[in-house]
């Protein structure tokens, strides 16, 4: 029979400062043990639920906006690397257009030089065989659903089982 829990003491936006000081610690210092720690925390279990479900939701926070600035950063990184491609073919064009092939201006030496020539591939197939390889990967990738469906039916599938769902943590 499960326990009901009473309300938690703690105002919602207030954490233990136990706790305050263990994830503090654990950003901190990574390789700390920190089941071990919170193991260690003294407290009912209304005062620990309430502080770690307060914390579970700063950092879901924090994470979030950590993936907002990190797609922010690499959207600005690539309008700087267009831009610099932008610059730099233009740049090329400009010399190449007016017999320019080495200019020095302030203190940069600018050179236009011929690029190493690429190879392109027109049509593999008509390539003799020595000079291809051949790779075969095969993928099998499983119908997940399908799979669930059948086993739930109670009928067996060889190499497949239903594993019995563990615990999941939901705080809202």
């Amino acid at each position: 029979m499960r326990r009901k829990l009473r309300r938690p003491k703690i105002p919602p936006g207030k954490i233990s400062p136990v706790l305050q000081a263990l994830v503090s610690s654990a950003i901190q210092n990574p390789d700390n043990d920190t089941v071990e720690q919170l193991n260690q925390w003294t407290g009912t279990i209304e005062e620990k639920a309430a502080s770690t479900a307060w914390m579970m939701k700063q950092l879901n926070d924090e994470v979030a906006k950590s993936d907002l600035l990190i797609k922010k950063i690499r959207s600005i990184r690539d309008i700087r690397e267009n831009i610099r491609e932008t610059l730099t073919e233009y740049l090329v064009n400009t010399l190449v257009k007016n017999n320019i092939t080495n200019i020095s201006v302030d203190r940069w030496n600018i050179t236009i030089i011929d690029d190493k020539p690429d190879v392109k591939i027109d049509n593999v197939k008509q390539l003799p065989k020595d000079l291809v390889f051949r790779q075969v990967e095969v993928s099998l990738n499983p119908l997940w659903g399908k799979i669930k469906k059948r086993l739930m039916a109670g009928k067996p599938i060889p190499g497949a089982h239903l594993k019995e769902g563990g615990k999941i943590l939901k705080v809202r």
